[in-house]
């Protein structure tokens, strides 16, 4: 499985790539569109 993390939201709260755990990575928009397109499905938290 891979573990992606938003890359602005993480910045946004002070994060870093050094603070992410082992395996995971930042991301970005695009990767988030190709992941969303290719998935059967989709859940999306929010207020």
């Amino acid at each position: 499985m891979d573990i992606q993390g938003c890359g602005a939201c993480c910045l946004f709260r002070g994060h870093s790539r050094s603070d992410l755990a082992e395996g995971m990575r930042m991301a970005g928009i695009a990767t988030l569109a190709k992941m969303v397109d290719e998935a059967d499905r989709v859940l999306s938290f929010g207020p």
